[in-house]
């Protein structure tokens, strides 16, 4: 089996069964095992255990069970542990007051007095680590407020601030936070499930079209920062008060309107920007191809990973073209062996330079030609 399981830094080999799940558009990466122990070979597995697991002997993911389930007789006894990486403490936590949000601050910096916040007896190296693979603009008090309301969620205030900056928030195999820029990375690697072809190596797939959750009309509406207006002295207050952004998506019918009330201050191209990132990520999330494929490498030699583009030739979904890997499961199991489920998205699903849509885009049945 080539997912290994380390607890407390001991490795372990009677796992029944393994998964791995890594995604893009969430903060905090998960993970399961199976594993059998017995009166001679019992298990020394218990909540909040630091827990690392590897896949092909590759680092993958840092973190905690967080969920132990126990099944049994007189001879043995099967355990099955779930947990998530270090940032699930970030996800799940909310902020009180922070007094040093002030002055020109890059997300970074912004993010590591969020976590200092949440551990302030911690050192410097026990806390998460923000990598920063963007470096988007700097906030600053005449166009931001950044100050958090206390009882906010801490992710929740980090995405606002990263949304502003069309960036995102992910974690890499230590735990750590990555600001990351979700644009993908094309590579020489292809899922195809195409009849009578030998270059097929789809085990299974599955497409969804969910248009619920889209809408014509995305109005994006705030107040400006009253810092800007002392600051700068160029705003109204008429114009404080009404800061707006719209964008269209004419795939969708006339009267299905989305309308975002922003906690933070927003200026006028903000809010455009911000109705632009949900109408983008709601198309991106209403259409989704599965496909599960054998092993955990690409034809490339390496493991399949998130924000990279594949191609995707599937015949029974009309798709042909290179897509968005989203999410990466990698799991073993006594009865399927070793494979890796991939969910794609659409190729600019989280940038906010996807081109507007037009009447000829909509599509007009079936789930041939949802994507291009």
């Amino acid at each position: 089996m080539s997912i290994t399981v380390e607890v407390n830094g001991v490795l372990y080999d009677r796992i029944v069964s393994a998964t791995v799940t890594e995604r893009l558009d969430v903060l905090s990466n998960s993970f399961s095992f199976e594993a059998v122990g017995d009166a001679v070979y019992p298990l020394p597995f218990a909540i909040d255990d630091e827990c690392r697991m590897y896949v092909d002997d590759e680092l993958v993911l840092t973190g905690y069970i967080e969920l132990v389930n126990v099944d049994g007789n007189k001879d043995n006894h099967s355990v099955t542990f779930a947990g998530r990486d270090r940032t699930a403490d970030l996800l799940d936590s909310e902020l009180g007051v922070i007094h040093d949000l002030d002055g020109t601050l890059s997300l970074k910096r912004i993010a590591e007095l969020v976590i200092a916040h949440l551990a302030p007896n911690a050192t410097a190296d026990e806390r998460l680590q923000v990598i920063d693979n963007v470096s988007p603009p700097f906030f600053n008090p005449a166009e931001d407020k950044i100050t958090p309301e206390p009882g906010v969620g801490a992710m929740e205030f980090l995405e606002r601030l990263a949304r502003k900056r069309a960036v995102m928030l992910g974690s890499d195999e230590r735990g750590d936070v990555v600001i990351l820029d979700p644009s993908g990375q094309n590579i020489e690697a292809w899922v195809h499930q195409r009849k009578d072809s030998l270059d097929n190596n789809v085990r299974a797939y599955a497409m969804s079209y969910d248009a619920t959750g889209l809408f014509n009309r995305y109005l994006s509406q705030s107040q400006g920062n009253p810092n800007a207006m002392n600051l700068s002295g160029l705003f109204s207050v008429e114009a404080m008060v009404d800061q707006s952004g719209e964008v269209r998506d004419v795939s969708v019918r006339e009267g299905r309107q989305r309308v975002l009330v922003s906690e933070s201050a927003f200026s006028d191209p903000q809010n455009a920007q911000r109705a632009r990132w949900e109408r983008n990520v709601r198309r991106a999330r209403g259409r989704r191809f599965t496909a599960t494929v054998a092993g955990y490498q690409n034809q490339a030699g390496q493991r399949w990973r998130t924000n990279t583009l594949p191609w995707v030739i599937s015949e029974a979904a009309g798709i042909n073209t290179r897509m968005l890997v989203s999410t990466v499961t990698a799991g073993y199991g006594l009865g399927d062996g070793e494979q890796t489920q991939l969910t794609f998205v659409e190729a600019d699903a989280y940038t906010l330079d996807l081109a507007e849509p037009t009447v000829e885009e909509k599509v007009t049945g079936g789930l041939g030609g949802l994507f291009g």
